[in-house]
Parts: structure tokens; sequence; C-alpha cells
């Protein structure tokens, strides 16, 4: 079902047909110069100046160049080999007004001539084009100008402007520079595969003289070139691009051309014959069989085999695949897949039944050798890759050897020297020199050895190499003991003080200290002996007489009374306090205390105090209150009981430490510190850390590596011929559409043939690898879900094809599409849609389906995979199953602008009227190489748009639109021979 309908590119952008914002009314449309002038009005104190001046405008005279940012996008781009012949070449500016800028006349209407444009000339002998130093590039042609150069009079008619957003009016012109653009169009018929050079050059010949330096004269205003010009002519260039056309045809009408086959095709099996085995063996009955390809036509059944042949065939081919066991060995034929499943032969119908079917039947064995042909073919790339991944593993392994190497070495070491020393003690001492860089766990404590020692009864010291050179039997200290054999100094160091022996090796020893005080302490018994603190204390001090006083109470409070006592009490406790006067009632009563010091004439006073001189402080003097002398009594027991208790707190009583890892023996601890010392376990931590480890037995086994090739195995098949996609496939004609079905038996087997070659290759190569590794997984996609899980995983019980994903996703099939559409357009989308019904018909609905896979077979073919149930659906509209259609259609991007090839769109009805998107090149009439918007083509349009209107009438009806064809599933089968 072709579909071109689109949105109107109305609804997306305005075309305008000329742009000059704000001066167009204030230009003369007949200048006398070729720059355009605009009045200035000019008032003085209010009142308007006579004869005001104009201010003058750059004309096409005053422009060498332009910027090449003003140059946004060019169609076709530079350097393409391949344009569309029946589209136009176009370049977009960055300013909506620029092609008009300079022009120095005014507007006839909607038309109003560029000061500037696009031509297209034949890239070959006639035309060169110079770049020039500091100025534009010449372009020099010495071809017919009336033929290669277009009409000026109608050059108004290619250039427009455009306006993308949704606000369309000629307003938006001032608006966001994003969003707005001018454009010229290039009105010269291109032919196929020819090589042009489009330029960018001035319309006026004052242009050309300023871009040429030349002199320029104000008042000329002819064009750059006229009919009666003649060769050579030479322009200033401002922009230029090369391209090449391609052949005849364009997305629109290659995209119609494709659709279901109307011939039928026989694809999908080729005959084989099967009665020559080869190997040395008798001759099977003869018989003939059909293989498959990797994709399958919906009709095709599966062939079986003639009556009575296949179990012979098959018996005598497991005599050549599994040949009994000989004196001589004897070289037979690959078992595909053997080597990642390690299983023996089965018989046919046994566990794993895959690899029986796959290694018994002709058919797949040889799907399955020519994934080994691929990789003979491709081995040396294999190969590199597989050492690619793997990086330095090579290097790895030889450092893997070595340390191999030096644990052998250390453990014999280990065995004969270290675990034969005599004695736990001395196994401590000879190997005190790693005790700060071992942790051990020991009674529950995971701390380094040295530190666990240092909270245990064994001195520090009792380790060091010091003391078991002086307690070696001959050495010092050991002489001295005269004890015979070990003297075991460590273990008995480590013993408990209370342990009791009268074996005096084994008894304890104790290593004793002299207490010494913290340095700067100074103790009381050093001053005084016979100072008890012991005997200070609170009661002691509660007991002790402090000071009194006789008070006396008052009964009278009045006011004389109470002056009267302030008047005693100042003048009596003036006098040092030697004495306190206390009122009582109404009389007065002085008690005579003794002074604490009698600073007149105690000896021990000194003299400077007892000048009395200014400067000193005040005698100390009790207070005569009875309330602050209590607090003052107090604070001093207080102070006294603290300092009391402070100085007959006395030094808790000395714990034995725990001897070390909590046991008076030592075999525990040297048990441990054997462990630590074990070479399997420190070589695995040195290493581990340099190198990944293997997971085995041994960790320090040379690594084997596991590469894997994501990449889509079909490619190299197809390479080497399309027969093992589709069998029959070159009677799919050319620009046919034809759904297939993918062959999970086929893949799988394929499959399984690449990775039993690649494991025989790598063994041939001495890889590091393990032979049973799957190295191949993808068939269809590069990357993601694989299409078959690891060989060893297979069900045993499951068939052949039974493990990929076109078994597990029974709505996979393909489209085949051959046709030239994807040479010209390559990035073609192509996606299902499942259609709806519209009363008794389908339609395109909504959902769609992107391809999960999609490849090319050769030149002229594509596949797009779809994991679709029911694509066919059913032909009744009450059962709602409508089916899917299968889309092709053109990339929505910038626009492009040309007509129709001729011939590809078909001649309406009498009287029916057409869209300008319909308007080909056999229906217009070109005056020499050129479209004239005053030939108007015999065309009748739905759209209310006139042909040579203006450039936006133009462009608007040489502007194509994308294009899509939609087929349906049931016509995609239909030509399909049994």
């Amino acid at each position: 079902m072709p579909d071109s309908t689109t949105p109107d590119p109305k609804q997306a952008y305005s075309l305008l047909p000329w742009v000059r914002r704000g001066i167009a009314s204030q230009i003369s449309a007949t200048p006398a110069v070729n720059y355009a002038t605009i009045p200035l009005s000019l008032a003085v104190n209010g009142s308007p100046v006579g004869a005001p001046p104009h201010v003058r405008l750059p004309g096409p005279g005053d422009a060498k160049s332009i910027d090449a940012r003003a140059f946004i996008r060019t169609d076709p781009r530079d350097g393409s080999d391949s344009f569309e012949p029946n589209y136009l070449a176009t370049v977009d500016l960055a300013t909506p007004d620029l092609p008009w800028m300079l022009t120095p006349a005014a507007n006839n209407g909607d038309n109003l001539r560029p000061w500037i444009c696009l031509i297209v000339l034949p890239d070959g002998p006639g035309v060169s084009l110079v770049a020039s130093p500091g100025g534009p590039s010449i372009l020099t042609i010495t071809l017919d100008p009336t033929t290669e150069l277009p009409d000026l009079t109608q050059v108004d008619a290619w250039a427009h402007a455009q306006i993308a957003g949704t606000n369309l009016s000629a307003a938006a012109l001032n608006g966001d520079s994003g969003s707005t653009l001018s454009r010229l169009i290039a009105s010269r018929k291109l032919e196929p595969s020819q090589r042009y050079l489009a330029c960018v050059v001035p319309t006026f010949r004052a242009g050309v003289h300023a871009g040429l330096g030349m002199q320029v004269d104000d008042n000329d205003l002819a064009p750059a070139w006229e009919s009666s010009t003649t060769a050579p002519v030479t322009l200033p260039v401002y922009y230029s691009f090369r391209f090449r056309t391609g052949p005849g045809g364009d997305f629109a009408s290659l995209a119609r051309s494709i659709g279901p086959s109307t011939e039928g095709i026989s694809a999908g099996t080729r005959t084989i014959y099967v009665g020559e085995p080869g190997y040395g063996l008798e001759t099977p009955p003869a018989a003939t069989l059909e293989l498959e390809g990797a994709l399958r036509t919906y009709k095709m059944s599966s062939t079986s085999w003639p009556a009575g042949t296949q179990a012979a065939y098959q018996a005598l081919l497991r005599k050549a695949l599994a040949p009994a066991a000989a004196a001589d060995p004897v070289v037979s034929p690959p078992v595909y897949g053997q080597t990642q499943t390690s299983d023996p032969l089965p018989q046919m119908g046994q566990a794993p039944v895959w690899l029986g079917e796959l290694n018994l039947d002709p058919r797949t064995r040889l799907v399955a050798s020519a994934g080994g042909q691929v990789v003979q073919n491709n081995a040396e790339p294999l190969v590199a890759s597989a050492w690619n991944q793997l990086g330095e593993i090579r290097k790895a392994n030889q450092l893997l050897r070595q340390a191999q190497l030096a644990r052998e070495v250390t453990s014999s070491i280990d065995r004969r020297h270290l675990q034969t020393i005599p004695g736990d003690g001395n196994y401590l001492q000879i190997t005190g020199p790693t005790h700060r860089r071992i942790s051990l766990t020991l009674a529950g404590v995971t701390a380094t050895l040295s530190s666990q020692i240092g909270t245990s009864r064994l001195p520090s010291g009792a380790v060091s190499s010091n003391l078991r050179s002086l307690a070696r039997p001959r050495g010092p200290l050991g002489r001295q003991l005269a004890v015979k054999g070990s003297q075991q100094i460590v273990e008995r160091l480590n013993l408990p003080a209370d342990t009791t022996t009268t074996a005096p090796a084994s008894s304890p020893l104790i290593v004793a200290v002299a207490a010494k005080a913290p340095p700067g302490m100074v103790t009381l018994d050093s001053i005084s002996p016979s100072i008890q603190f012991s005997k200070i204390n609170a009661t002691a001090l509660s007991a002790a007489a402090g000071w009194k006083a006789t008070l006396a109470i008052s009964t009278d409070s009045s006011a004389a009374t109470t002056a009267a006592r302030d008047a005693t009490t100042s003048a009596t406790t003036s006098d040092a306090g030697r004495d306190a006067t206390v009122l009582r009632g109404t009389t007065s009563t002085t008690v005579a205390t003794a002074p604490i010091i009698d600073w007149k004439s105690d000896p021990d006073v000194p003299a400077m105090l007892q000048s009395g001189l200014a400067s000193m402080p005040a005698p100390f003097v009790f207070p005569s209150d009875e309330a602050a002398l209590g607090r003052m009594q107090s604070d001093f027991r207080g102070t006294a009981s603290a300092i009391s208790g402070y100085l007959s707190i006395t030094d808790p009583p000395t714990v034995d430490p725990p001897p070390l890892g909590g046991s008076p023996a030592l075999s525990s601890t040297r048990a441990a510190l054997g462990a630590a010392f074990n070479p399997e376990a420190t070589f695995k931590v040195r290493f581990g850390v340099r190198i990944p480890l293997g997971t085995g037995p041994d960790p320090l086994q040379p690594l084997t590596g596991a590469p894997q090739f994501s990449q889509a195995m079909y490619e190299p098949l197809a390479a080497i011929s399309p027969e093992w996609m589709l069998p029959g496939i070159s009677t799919v004609p050319k620009n046919s559409a034809v759904l297939l079905k993918t062959n999970p038996d086929f893949v799988e087997a394929y499959l399984v043939g690449l990775n039993e070659e690649f494991s025989r290759e790598l063994l041939w190569r001495q890889f590091p690898a393990q032979r049973a590794q799957t190295w191949f997984q993808y068939f269809w996609t590069a990357g993601g879900t694989p299409d078959i899980p690891g060989i060893a995983t297979f069900d045993p019980a499951g068939h052949l094809g039974d493990h990929t994903q076109d078994h597990a996703q029974p709505g996979r099939l393909a489209l085949l599409i051959r046709a030239d559409l994807f040479r010209r357009y390559p990035n073609a989308l192509v996606s299902g849609c499942q259609a709806v019904w519209n009363g008794n018909t389908r339609a395109l609905g909504p959902t769609r389906q992107w391809p999960i896979f999609q490849g090319q077979i050769g030149e002229e073919y594509r596949f797009f995979g779809f994991n679709i149930d029911d694509p066919f659906g059913l032909p009744d509209p009450a059962a709602n199953k409508p089916g899917w259609y299968f889309v092709l259609e053109e990339h929505i991007t910038e626009p492009r602008f040309g007509l129709e090839p001729a011939g590809s769109v078909a001649a309406p009805a009498p009287g029916a009227s057409q869209s300008w998107n319909d308007l080909s090149w056999d229906k217009i009439t070109t005056p020499g190489n050129f479209l004239s918007p005053a030939t108007a083509p015999t065309f009748k349009s739905i759209e209310a748009v006139t042909w040579g209107d203006n450039a936006a009438a133009m462009a608007f009806i040489l502007m194509r639109r994308p294009v899509r064809v939609a087929m349906h599933a049931t016509a995609l089968v239909a030509a399909e021979q049994p």
C-alpha cells in the first residue's frame, strides 16, 4: 500500500518571496545609481531643515566577499557523489535578508531582484575556479554563457526566506534568528552521473567589478551578464561547493517501485547429494536431501530422508566420526560441539540429543562446516583479536610460573629448616624479625604478633636476636645456666608465677623491675617520715580545734544601738585581728583572741613585712562574722580532706599478665605463626595484588583466556555466498519484498561449528585458553542478547535449534528487500506498524515496532528482523486481527527542492487534480537547461498556489515531501512457491 501523505509543509514553516526590513518604502523603484539612499528628516529648535540630506546605503559595488559563516547548509553537501538528479541544488544563508541586503532597487510587488544568486556549472573543461589570496575566488567560464548561466531577469524567483516555528508571519523575521534563514535555489536541471560546481556570485556588474578589484562606477546598474554576453565570463565567487549526481531516481520514486513480488519465487532450499561421504567408508545408498539456509520462506517445510536410507547412512557416518580404539591413533573428522561438552558422540535419539542430530545428519554437518570455513578464512584476524583482548596474559603467565617455582623453593626451606626447629621458644626467637608484619588471631584477639607479645607476660626482649645469642647453649648466659639441652627460657618466661614444678628447666622465670617514682614526684616520706597522712582524714578534721569566738547576740534593734555596734566593730577589728568584739543585747563583749601571725614581734616574719610598707598586702584578718568564719572553716576542712584523700591513694596491686596466646604452652602460637608462613598462602596474597589469579585448585596456575566475539557472525557467512542465508535468493525479483522466517536449526549448527573450529585453531596456536569456552554467540546482531547460550549449558534432552533465541521467540521473522533504494539511501527507515480496521479496510495504526536486527546480503539485499507473533491477521474485521504493515520511509530532515523523476508518477484520471508534490520533469517545459517561472506546466493542482507567482510560490511547488510505502504482510508471501 503506497502512502505518500505527509503534513503540509506550510504548517511547519513559512516561505516568503523577499525580505527588506524597514527601508523598502524609502527606496526608489528606478534608481539612477547602484546603491540606495534614504532621506533624513532634521529639525533645528523645532523648525524643519529644508532640503534634508540623504544617507548612502552599501550597494553591490561595495561588497568584495561574504563571510563563510553566512552559508550554513548546502544541498547536496560538498563532495557528495550520488545527488538525485531530479532535485535542485540549494544553499541556506544565516540571515533572512542577506540576498536582498545590498539590492539598490525597490520591489515590484512580491518580486525583488537579489544581489547574489546560485549558479551550477559542469565541473570540467571550460570551467575553472581559482582561489585568490585576500579576496574571493575567481570563476572563469569559456563555455557558452547563454546555456550555462541562468536568466537574471528571473533571478528573483529563486531566492526566498523561511520562518520555522509557531509564528509564521513576516513579522517573525525580526524575532529569533535561530528560526529564520534565507535560501538560494539553482534553477538548472541536472543530468544523471555528472560532476557539477555550484557557486554564489553577484547579479550586478558593479558587484563583479568590486569582487575582481576593478573600478566601480556608481551609475552602473547593469546585470552581471545578459543574453548578449559572450565567453569568456569572469565572476567573483563568494562561496562554492562541488558534487556529483547519481543515477536517476529519488527516494520517492525508488520507494514506490518496491512492492510484493508479482513473480513466483523458488527459494529456501538447495538440493545436495549425500551418496559419497568419503572418509574411506562404504558407499551408502544414493540419496538427495534439501539443504536449508538461515532464512526460510513461510510455505517451506523441512524435507525428510528417502525411505530406507537414513539409518544406513548414519551408521556408516558414525563409524567415521567415532572409530574403534586402535593401537595407532586414528584421525577422524571433527565431532562438532564435542570440545565444549566433552560428551562422546551419542546414538541417534540419545542424550545429548542435539549433538547426535548435528553430527549424524549431513545437512547440519555441512552447516557446521561452513562455520569452520569462516574460521579458516579469518584465522589471522580472529586470533589477533583474541590476543588483543587478553592483553599482557603472556607476561602474566611467565610471572606466575616464576611464582610457582619460588613457592616450591620456599616450601622446601620451610619444611626442612623452620618446621624442624626444636623448641617453640627458639622458633619464636628465630622468627622475631617478622613479628611486626604478621597478624595473628590468638585467644580471640587479632593483632600483630609483636603487639600480642607486648600485652602478654612474655617480655618483648625474650624473642630478640640479642637474647637468642646470649642464651644459646654455648653462649654467655647458656653456659652459666648449666642445664642440658634447650634452656626453654622463652617457654619458662611465659609460665604463670604460681606454677610449681621441680624441674628447673620448666619452672617459671620472673622478671623483676625496681619501682621508680615518676619524674618530678617527691614523696613526703623523704621530707618528714614522722608525718602520718593516714591519720589525716575527714573524721579527724571535723574533731580538730578550729577558730572559735564568743558571740554576743543583741536584742536591741534600735538605730542607735546598731550604729554603736558598727562603730565598735570597726574600732576593735583594726588591731591586726587581735580582738573580736561582739554586741550582745545592749552591751558588747570583747573576746581576746591570739593573732594567727604576730606581724610585729614574730622573728619568722621577714623584715620587709614588719616594716608595714604601703605596697605590701594588708595583714590577714579573720572575719568577725560567725557565718563567714563558718564558711572559712568548712572550706579549709574540705580542701584538707581532698588533699589527704589524694595523698592517701596507693598504687593498685600488680596483676600478673596473661601468657602469650592465652596458654602457658607456646605450641598454639607456633602453629598459628607457622600457618601464616605457609608459602601457599603468602604467595597467593603477594601475587594476587598484581595479577588477577584463577579460581582453580592452584591459584598460581597460568591464566587461560576467554575472548569473546560480539560481532554478527552472519556477515562472514553471507560473504562466502548469499545462498547460505537464503538458498535461491537470486530468484527474488528486483524492487520486491518478501516475508521470511528465521531458521533456529541452521543458526545453532553454524555457531557450534564456529566454536568447535576456533577451539581447534587456538590449540594449534598454543593459545592459553580453556577450549570448552563458547567464543561466538551472536548470529543476527552485534552484542545484545546472545543468539545461543554457552554450548556447555545446552539441555542434553533438547533438540538442535531448541537453544537459540529464534526458538525462544517464535515470532521471529525477517523482511527481505531487494531494491536499489538502499544503495542510494542506506539510512532509510524500515519498521513494522500494526494495522487497524477502518470500516472494512486496513489502515496504519499507532503501534510501531523497530527492527530487532538488520543486515545486508551482497550489494542488493537487505533484511530486517521483527518479533511479531501474527503478522497476517484475519480478513474478517469482526475478528479484530488486522495484522501488520511493513513500512519504508524517508528521514524527515531539511527541506529539499526539485521535481519528481520523469515517468515516476502515474497519470491521474481525466479531470482529476494532483498535488504539486506529484509534478514531474516530464510535465514541464524547460527553456534550455533551466526552469522558468514564466513557463507554467499544464498541471491542475489541488493547492491554491500559482506557478511563477513569486519566489515563495516557486519554493512551495518545488519542495519535496517525505515519502513512505506500507505493505501488508499478507501481500508479502502470496508469490511463494510451495
